[in-house]
């Protein structure tokens, strides 16, 4: 579990991919801070798997926490490559 107490939580960024485009552009980090996110749990299920109709890979769900107590599913995507 990472938590806000943790002194790397200031120096984490959570990406959302706003305009689609599989790059984490500076406008698309946010600070954990910004969202209201309290804690990070690590211990992610390592069974879970699925792909979308794109062909990403959805790995790894975990759970994060906001500072009202909500828990929220995160999850790991691994994007696919087109060459």
């Amino acid at each position: 579990m990472i938590t806000v107490a943790d002194p790397v939580f200031q120096n984490l960024r959570f990406w959302s991919d706003r305009n689609l485009n599989g790059e984490a552009e500076t406008i698309e980090l946010y600070r954990l801070d910004e969202l209201a996110i309290k804690s990070i749990d690590l211990n992610f299920d390592p069974s879970y798997a699925e792909t979308d109709r794109w062909g990403n890979e959805i790995k790894m769900k975990s759970v994060v926490e906001n500072l009202q107590g909500e828990f929220f599913l995160m999850y790991d995507i691994w994007f696919r490559r087109v060459d």
